[in-house]
C-alpha cells in the first residue's frame, strides 16, 4: 500500500499514512490533502459526530411524536407533555392498558390526564385514536347516510384497531343522542365487552343517574357492562380524590 503525506484537517498535524492505490492517485497534488484526522482530533469529531447525530433523531422523534398526536385527533390544548392534574394522569396511566371510566366536572383534569396518556402510548411506539363524541357520532350519521353507507361493524372496525381508543365528553351532558347513536355505543359497548377490541378504550364525561341510558340506550346492561370490563372512578371537584365507584 503506498504513503503519502498529509496532515490532520483540524490541528494540522503532518504525517504519512498509508492509502490505497486510489487515494494516492486522487491526493497526489500536496494542494488537495488527503481528508485525514489524527488520533486525538479522530476522536473528538466521532464524539461530535455522535451528539450531532444524536439530537437530528431527537429532533425527528419528537417530531414524529407531535405529529401523531395531530394524526390522533387530539386537540393542542390537550397534548401535554406534563399534565397539569398528575395524580389523574398517574391513575391512567397506572390502569393501562385496561378499560376506564372517568366521571368528573369540567377542570378535573380528565381530558388533559388523557392527552398524557396519548403521549405515553405514542412514545411506546403504539397507535391512538381520540374523538369526543359529538365528533364520533357525527362521522356515524356520515357514515351511514353517505352513498357509501357503512355497517356499525363498518364503522366501529375502524375504531377498534388503535392501541388506545380515547371518547371524551362521552356521557351526553353537551350531546344529544339519537336512538341510532345509541345503537353505536352500544354496539361498541359490547365489542368491548366480548373482548373484539384490540387496546385500551377510555371513556370520560361527567356521568349523572340515568346517563348510561342516554348514551347506550340500556341503562342496566350498560352499567353491568362497564362494572365487569373497565376500571369505574369518579373524582371529586372538591378534593380530587379519585375513587372507585359502582354506576
Amino acid at each position: 500500500m503506498p504513503n503519502i503525506e498529509t496532515i490532520c484537517r483540524k490541528c494540522g498535524k503532518a504525517a504519512t499514512v498509508e492509502v490505497d492505490e486510489y487515494a494516492a492517485k486522487v491526493f497526489s497534488d500536496p494542494a488537495t490533502p488527503y481528508p485525514w484526522y489524527c488520533p486525538v482530533c479522530k476522536e473528538e469529531h466521532d464524539r461530535v459526530e455522535a451528539e450531532r447525530e444524536r439530537l437530528e433523531q431527537e429532533e425527528e422523534r419528537r417530531n414524529y411524536i407531535e405529529e401523531a398526536l395531530e394524526r390522533c385527533g387530539l386537540p393542542a390544548r390537550y397534548r401535554v407533555k406534563a399534565p397539569p392534574v398528575p395524580h389523574v394522569a398517574d391513575w391512567m396511566k397506572r390502569h393501562a392498558p385496561g378499560n376506564m371510566l372517568l366521571t368528573g366536572e369540567t377542570g378535573t383534569g380528565k381530558s388533559t390526564s388523557a392527552g398524557y396518556l396519548a403521549r405515553y402510548f405514542i412514545e411506546q411506539g403504539r397507535t391512538v385514536r381520540y374523538r369526543q363524541m359529538s365528533d364520533l357520532l357525527d362521522q356515524w350519521r356520515e357514515a351511514r347516510c353517505g352513498d357509501t353507507r357503512e355497517t356499525t361493524a363498518d364503522f366501529l372496525g375502524r375504531l377498534e384497531r388503535f392501541d388506545l381508543l380515547i371518547i371524551d365528553e362521552a356521557s351526553a351532558d353537551k350531546t344529544v343522542v339519537t336512538d341510532s347513536a345509541k345503537e353505536c355505543m352500544w354496539r361498541l359497548l359490547e365489542d368491548i365487552y366480548n373482548g373484539s377490541v384490540r387496546g385500551c378504550v377510555v371513556f370520560l364525561g361527567n356521568y349523572y343517574r340515568g346517563s348510561l341510558g342516554d348514551v347506550f340506550g340500556n341503562e342496566t346492561a350498560a352499567r353491568r357492562r362497564l362494572a365487569e370490563a373497565f376500571n369505574c372512578a369518579k373524582i371529586d371537584a372538591r378534593t380530587g380524590k379519585i375513587t372507585k365507584i359502582n354506576l
